[in-house]
């Protein structure tokens, strides 16, 4: 690469002290060196602060916010940016050495496209063995829009975007969908208004699943209900939603904000949203029979299930060296 333009890292953190060190090394040790590092702090209440303030590194620069979720934070470091591209990184995940080379190349050699995504890898850390997997999955390019109106696609560790398109209204929500949807609704509304998205074939991320992560079972019901939301400010016009499959789409996400509910033993809400989906005598047969059992139950059996088929969703690959 001839020209090497500054690329802007954002990482929101909040009580990170565990990780924040893995992820800043991972940045520092990139092939590519013409970086920074916006360290945005969400109202950290452990050591956070004194593990980043410990770089040297004129590359790193810290900034504090009192809490106000993940959006807001990585607002912070979006206005702070001087790089042509910015991309992010969740403060518990980490680089592979190539990513940001990788993926200026790509947008270098592909104007087409305003933000580049790739593949992230995951490992559970409960596992001892920590074996690396992805997704068994394709992934689109170009106007993603209505393939990002059925699902999120994307792991925004693994997003470069150039930073001329992160106006003011293009950027996180720094309302409700800033602490529970934040990612979903940002490729939604950048795509929206027409930026493309170019899929990368490279393993460029790796991503920490815990058990005590942010997305953990009793905020699912208000990420999906803010997700809602989030699907109706986009306004669609009538033949948008027509072309889009927009009904169907929307009745497929109730029924997994019914689940939810149900995962939080949440009965009452599960019913009415069921009653929102179905006909009368559907809804009532449905919220009958899962009245029957337990709500505990009920609850361990749907994570089960959930964990059984996220698991059944990687594939295995080599870890890298």
């Amino acid at each position: 690469m001839t020209n090497k333009p500054i690329v802007s890292v954002v990482i929101p953190a909040y009580n990170a002290e565990r990780f924040i060190r893995r992820s800043l090394e991972s940045v520092l040790r990139q092939t590519y060196e013409n970086i920074e590092v916006l360290v945005s702090d969400d109202g950290s209440t452990d050591g956070t602060a004194s593990v980043v303030k410990s770089y040297t590194d004129p590359r790193v620069r810290y900034s504090y916010q009192p809490n106000r979720g993940q959006g807001p934070a990585r607002n912070v470091g979006i206005r702070q940016a001087k790089g042509e591209y910015i991309a992010f990184l969740d403060a518990d995940d980490y680089y592979l050495p190539e990513k940001i080379t990788r993926e200026v190349e790509f947008l270098q050699q592909h104007l087409e496209y305003e933000i580049v995504y790739c593949n992230a890898l995951h490992f559970y850390s409960d596992r001892p063995d920590r074996l690396l997997k992805k997704k068994r999955r394709t992934y689109p390019s170009g106007d993603i829009f209505p393939d990002l109106l059925r699902g999120s696609l994307i792991n925004l560790n693994t997003l470069m975007v150039r930073r001329s398109i992160l106006r003011e209204n293009l950027m996180f929500s720094e309302g409700v969908e800033g602490r529970y949807c934040d990612e979903w609704d940002f490729y939604l509304r950048l795509s929206r208004a027409g930026n493309c998205f170019g899929w990368l074939d490279a393993d460029v991320a790796v991503v920490e699943i815990r058990s005590d992560s942010h997305t953990q079972w009793e905020i699912q019901w208000k990420m999906k209900k803010t997700l809602l939301g989030a699907i109706e400010k986009l306004g669609l016009s009538a033949e948008e939603k027509g072309r889009l499959g927009y009904e169907r789409l929307l009745r497929r996400h109730k029924v997994k904000l019914a689940v939810a509910y149900l995962v939080n033993m949440r009965k009452q809400d599960f019913f009415a949203t069921l009653r929102d989906v179905y006909s009368v005598p559907t809804a009532y047969a449905v919220g009958g029979t899962v009245f029957l059992f337990p709500a505990r139950w009920l609850s361990a059996s749907l994570i089960a299930i959930w964990k059984l088929k996220q698991r059944r969703s990687f594939v295995t690959v080599q870890n890298p060296q």
